[in-house]
């Protein structure tokens, strides 16, 4: 079969997708686009980027207006209509395949809805285990007025991140209720895309709420870290070769990373809602990269429109 090129992004192909010679990627990524109703900005501000797949940060605005110049179309399919169930005598819905789906415990609640409810026990069931462990290894009590908080080590940090994974997966698995039906890579994939932006979220929610105006960051539901004094971070007896050295990087990591969140701390303080929304939409944010079915993919452009609505439902 003749080999061409994707006009788009200059992958080899050889079959067409929507009407042009593009590559299953970016025909993906422009239905994906049409279905979420999406608009994007130039990363460059002059609409003339080049688009190249590999490249880690991609313009989405030139890549969308490629797709657009060269005659990509897609038609987005109606709503499947409501059948009678003939033995009842009720309306259903057309059945389809779904993927991560959420949670269906309440056909009412929202997305967000489901979300508040399952973080805050997913909260609760954290919290007992990092008391647990603070209990256990005497960590250092900080000053706070209100908090219960203690200062977070090297050896603090991994063990109780330990927890955070384990109780993370099944905090997924209650709000998206086809996520541990997934095949097993792509449950990992997903869980790797989304853990690290969770922490961050997390973690600068909790730090701008109780230390505003300060260097103390959040490393934990109930440990934190002084960018200010980084040597408590290997005073734990844990065993590091070259210490000097050890602190000296540290020291510099601490300055990026403040550098880093200080800005973001010092915006409008984020209300419950909006963190739950970020959550959701750290899950909903997949790189083309991770090289999911398309199916999850528009599943999770869905999702995040209707993030979205309930947004703009909720700033009225």
């Amino acid at each position: 079969m003749k080999s061409r090129n994707c006009l788009i992004c200059n992958v080899s192909i050889t079959v067409t997708h929507l009407g042009i010679d593009a590559c299953r990627a970016c025909a993906a990524f422009f239905k994906r686009s049409k279905i979420a109703g999406r608009t994007y900005t130039c990363r460059q501000g002059n609409r003339e980027c080049t688009f190249r797949k590999h490249e880690k940060f991609m313009c989405r605005s030139c890549r969308y207006d490629r797709c657009i110049e060269l005659g990509m179309t897609y038609v987005i399919p109606p709503k499947r209509k409501l059948r009678k169930n003939k033995d009842e005598g009720v309306e259903m819905e057309m059945s389809q395949p779904s993927t991560f789906s959420p949670s269906t415990a309440s056909s009412n609640e929202s997305i967000l809805g489901r979300m508040e409810t399952e973080y805050k026990a997913s909260y609760d069931r954290r919290l007992e285990q990092e008391k647990v462990y603070v209990s256990q290894h005497n960590l250092k009590r900080m000053s706070h007025p209100s908090e219960e908080l203690y200062t977070c080590n090297k050896s603090s940090f991994y063990e109780i991140f330990h927890v955070t994974i384990k109780e993370t997966i099944e905090f997924l698995q209650n709000v998206f209720d086809d996520y541990e039906r997934l095949a097993v890579p792509h449950r990992a994939s997903l869980f790797k895309n989304f853990i690290g932006k969770f922490c961050m979220i997390e973690a600068t929610y909790l730090s701008s709420k109780y230390f505003r105006n300060t260097f103390i960051f959040f490393a934990s539901l109930i440990t934190c870290v002084d960018n200010n004094n980084v040597d408590e971070w290997v005073t734990d007896g844990y065993k590091i070769e070259r210490k000097d050295d050890f602190r000296t990087s540290l020291k510099g990591f601490a300055k990026d990373y403040s550098d880093l969140i200080i800005p973001m701390l010092k915006m409008d303080i984020m209300t419950e809602r909006q963190f739950y929304a970020l959550i959701v939409l750290a899950y909903c944010d997949l790189d083309p990269a991770l090289h999911l079915p398309e199916n999850i993919m528009e599943t999770a452009e869905r999702m995040r429109a209707s993030v979205f609505d309930e947004l703009q439902e909720y700033y009225k």
